[in-house]
């Protein structure tokens, strides 16, 4: 409850760049039904149909929201194509200092804690910052996806070694 204000501010810091913070938040949403959501989510209870169980995380570094992450632990059509296991954004003043690789890095254990073999990871095209980390963190990349609104997404796949 005590995370309102920031979550709601870094969500008006990240829509600026077309992003959600908090995915599904609405400006003029109550907080406790966001956390209701948020739980229902995380336990893949009552979930409409195009939508998958999922936990969403708020990255923290010294008492200071950094930025937030989520990791679905199944993909629909959509997530199959566009979306990925794992998302992550970094609040604008906190880029450029390894929180984005950390908590991809971090998310990939949670993936894998989870039995999930095979993790695909997206990024917008024009995303160069975030592809960068995907790759450097060991993504391998599949090909670029185009969606029906002209956005192009780059996949990434993190494979469990065999």
């Amino acid at each position: 409850m005590a995370d309102e204000a920031v979550v709601r501010q870094a969500q008006l810091e990240l829509q600026v760049d077309g992003f959600d913070f908090a995915w599904g938040l609405a400006a003029d949403g109550l907080w406790a039904a966001y956390l209701e959501r948020l739980d229902r989510l995380h336990d893949g209870v009552d979930l409409p149909d195009d939508v998958v169980k999922s936990t969403f995380y708020l990255a923290e570094v010294n008492g200071e929201v950094v930025g937030s992450t989520s990791i679905r632990y199944d993909l629909n059509e959509y997530l199959s194509e566009f979306g990925g296991h794992i998302g992550y954004c970094v609040r604008p003043t906190f880029r450029r200092q390894g929180y984005a690789a950390t908590m991809l890095r971090l998310q990939i254990e949670v993936a894998r804690e989870a039995r999930i073999d095979n993790i695909l990871v997206t990024c917008l095209e024009s995303n160069v910052a975030s592809a960068a980390v995907i790759e450097r963190c060991g993504g391998e990349y599949e090909y670029s996806r185009t969606r029906p609104d002209g956005a192009t997404f780059r996949r990434y796949w993190f494979r469990r070694p065999t």
